[in-house]
């Protein structure tokens, strides 16, 4: 069984040459201390591996370098405990896979429950719009002012009503209460721009 103190030792007078790897049963790495003695970064490195040795833990030590040599029973433990957690483990993925297979079942469920077909929704007509439009294309623009306000009252944030007053008014020529109601209309979603600059009401 190999000593961690003794590692360190070797490590520490001829870690240079790679003794302590030879000892530690890594030949292959000693082989490669020994080749590259004569650089100052091999007596470096050993003398870095000499601290890591004396620093180490006996048990850390003994995973690493001892293993062969770890009694019959502590080895029949450790298999214990790996069989208990593999047991473990199995146990956890079945039920994963259980838990699983019951969320698959519920959501085809839920997808399969029939859903009540219910006309889509039709928006409210407005009858002060309908008729505030019908005067603004006979050039009534004073009633068509009067009804779109009334539309207002029903559906204060409707963009087209709020356009449609704005040009009312532009052509009305009440600038003040056009740029008013042609921002409510932008505000609450008119992005016509173009619109707004070739229409003949803002002219």
């Amino acid at each position: 069984m190999k000593d961690k103190n003794v590692a360190g030792i070797l490590a520490l007078f001829l870690g240079g040459f790679g003794v302590h790897r030879f000892y530690l049963g890594q030949t292959g790495l000693g082989i490669f201390y020994l080749i590259f003695c004569w650089f100052p970064v091999m007596w470096i490195i050993g003398l870095i591996d000499a601290i890591a040795f004396f620093s180490m833990d006996k048990e850390n030590f003994d995973r690493k370098y001892n293993r062969q040599f770890l009694s019959a029973e502590k080895r029949s433990d450790t298999d214990f405990d790996r069989r208990n957690y593999q047991r473990r483990e199995r146990w956890d993925n079945r039920q994963a896979r259980r838990e699983d297979r019951q969320e698959r079942r519920y959501d085809s469920r839920k997808q399969e429950a029939p859903r009540p077909s219910r006309p889509p929704a039709r928006p409210r007509q407005n009858p002060f719009k309908a008729s505030g439009i019908k005067k603004y294309k006979d050039y009534d623009y004073n009633g068509a002012i009067e009804d779109f306000n009334k539309a207002l009252d029903i559906e204060p944030n409707d963009v087209a009503t709020h356009f449609n007053l704005a040009c009312a008014y532009s052509l009305n020529e009440n600038v003040e209460k056009a740029f008013y109601h042609l921002d409510r209309a932008v505000v609450n979603g008119f992005n016509d721009f173009q619109k707004i600059k070739e229409h003949d009401a803002f002219a």
